[in-house]
């Protein structure tokens, strides 16, 4: 029981880290890209390539994703960051289509649609994180790191600049700010930290496919972020915690299997609505302040 609900945590940790990276996007930059789950994908497709074919150890194949991850995202982001809106988030639904098929066809490395078995549990300094405690803990520092650094960035002048920009566009550039080099700059950034959680989850599970790094994922992240609330940090980890918890309650239920993934979605469905009822800011959100009545005579 006790390796269970380790093992739930584990994966808490890295979906929370790739919506934490969907947050600084979305909820602080305010830019509505849908390509987050291809660059999770491309960190665990490059971890697991060079694990696997080349015998690289974690640290050195978790940079080269990072690397390849932050390397398409700039030529994504030139590409498509002249965008706004809805066309952004059309022209990054393309480019998780593109990847995906890419990750299929390219048949000779990424073995299609069979994925890449095999992927070796990390080992630092001969100790191996083999089991789901160890693995937790790793995570939890790793996490740990990625939530203290990207604080210091929302916090900083940088951070600020972000959410003006996420608030107003006109208004930031005509304070003289080049809005096309912080947006390139956040994408790069979030891609690079989208891809330390694919090397987390292909190391985890051993395993990676294509299918898995698809819109749905990105959506997932998505809900993750709005649950816990955009513009936090720590909601995203809560969002995680909210939507991987809810199968794991609904298994030990007992329903027949054939309606445990409606039970789920009606779940997810009603937990969705009473959030936007009632904390539409997330539940870790900020309420916006409200404008006070100017007093009359």
């Amino acid at each position: 029981m006790l390796e269970y609900v380790e093992t739930v945590l584990v994966f808490v940790c890295i979906f929370g880290l790739g919506a934490m990276s969907f947050d600084l996007l979305l909820g602080y930059s305010g830019l509505a890209s849908l390509a987050q789950a291809s660059f999770v994908g491309l960190g665990a497709y490059s971890t697991a390539l060079f694990t696997t074919k080349l015998g690289w150890g974690f640290f050195p194949s978790l940079f080269v994703g990072i690397g390849v991850a932050a390397l398409l995202g700039f030529l994504i982001g030139v590409a498509v960051l002249h965008l706004a809106g809805d066309y952004l988030m059309v022209a990054t639904v393309g480019f998780v289509f593109a990847v995906q098929a890419f990750l299929v066809g390219w048949d000779d490395v990424t073995r299609g649609p069979n994925g890449i078995p095999g992927v070796p549990p990390i080992e630092i300094g001969g100790f191996s994180f083999d089991t789901p405690g160890k693995y937790l803990l790793f995570s939890v520092i790793i996490c740990f790191i990625f939530y203290f650094l990207s604080s210091r960035l929302v916090r900083s002048p940088y951070g600020r600049i972000l959410q003006a920009m996420h608030d107003d566009e006109i208004a930031t550039s005509s304070m003289g700010k080049n809005l096309v080099a912080i947006k390139l700059s956040i994408f790069v950034i979030a891609a690079g930290m989208a891809a330390v959680s694919g090397s987390l989850y292909a190391h985890f599970v051993s395993f990676v496919d294509p299918f898995h790094y698809s819109l749905h994922e990105t959506f997932t992240l998505f809900i993750m972020v709005v649950l816990g609330g955009m513009r936090t940090l720590k909601g995203a980890y809560l969002g995680a915690l909210i939507l991987l918890g809810i199968p794991e309650i609904v298994r030990f239920m007992g329903l027949p299997t054939g309606i445990m993934g409606h039970v789920q979605e009606i779940i997810y469905g009603s937990i969705l609505v009473i959030v936007a009822m009632f904390r539409p800011q997330g539940l870790l959100g900020k309420r916006k302040a409200e404008p006070q009545e100017e007093p009359q005579g």
